[in-house]
């Protein structure tokens, strides 16, 4: 299922209805009386300069949110960025209002970037978690956890981490190695892990130019894909539907 990208783009006039990580079902709603924006000491005596303009405004907020259906509460930090809005009045009055946008940096328990199947395995959905947190932060970190999802799937999936080389000597086989291993098995989803682990290597070496939110996004997108495969196998039970269906020319036996 395609990722609803509006819901983490960088800012938000009003925090969208994020998916309830504890219950994996419900969505957050903001508490108003518990928002709090918050202009920083520096900001206010910036607004003395000759020069001051609203975009200059430097506030931290706080915001609580609630989960409409198991009452979870999740909490947003972040910076605001503001800036004069002109619209115009009933009368063609123009008029300016001061629109603020949020910037949330870190929120906790972080929201869900896509529903996980229900089989996933305990260990690769703590990590995908980790990684659904540290979108708001750090992508580079953020790419790096995901890495590391496709290591416990395919650790899960049993596909080897080491070979015996001629010698007799067991080595152990790189992450590339691996993915090519799989690819044996189901070659279209090692084509997509393969994606997801230049990325994750993107994230690992300081080297590489800065990961964007749309770059984290975009393996989030095929992680989902690979986990619904994998996990659910939807694909793959219609194509044998299909499959018989072709066979018998209509109706399959049961």
């Amino acid at each position: 299922m395609a990722i609803n990208r509006e819901n983490f783009k960088e800012g938000f006039s009003r925090l969208p209805p994020w998916l309830c990580q504890s219950c994996e079902g419900g969505t957050y709603s903001g508490l108003e009386k518990k928002k709090q924006i918050i202009e920083t000491g520096p900001s206010k005596a910036a607004h003395a300069h000759e020069a001051w303009d609203p975009d200059w405004i430097v506030e931290r907020f706080t915001y609580f949110l609630e989960c409409n259906s198991c009452k979870e509460i999740a909490a947003v930090v972040g910076t605001t960025s503001n800036f004069l809005h002109q619209y115009y009045g009933p009368n063609d009055d123009a008029d300016t209002h001061l629109a603020t946008t949020l910037h949330p940096e870190h929120i906790t328990p972080a929201p869900l970037v896509f529903a996980l199947p229900k089989k996933t395995p305990r260990q690769i959905a703590d990590e995908v978690k980790r990684a659904f947190s540290l979108l708001w932060s750090d992508h580079e970190a953020c790419a790096s956890r995901i890495r590391t999802c496709i290591e416990l799937l395919l650790d899960d999936i049993k596909i080897s981490k080491t070979r015996m080389t001629n010698e007799g000597k067991e080595r152990e086989l790189s992450l590339h190695k691996r993915i090519e291993k799989y690819s044996e098995i189901d070659k279209e989803s090692a084509d997509l892990l393969l994606a997801v682990k230049w990325i994750g290597n993107a994230g690992s070496h300081s080297n590489t130019a800065g990961l964007e939110r749309n770059d984290i996004l975009d393996v989030f997108e095929i992680l989902d894909f690979v986990l619904e495969q994998n996990y659910v196998g939807q694909r793959k039970r219609l194509a044998t539907l299909a499959a018989a269906i072709n066979d018998a020319k209509g109706k399959p036996k049961k």
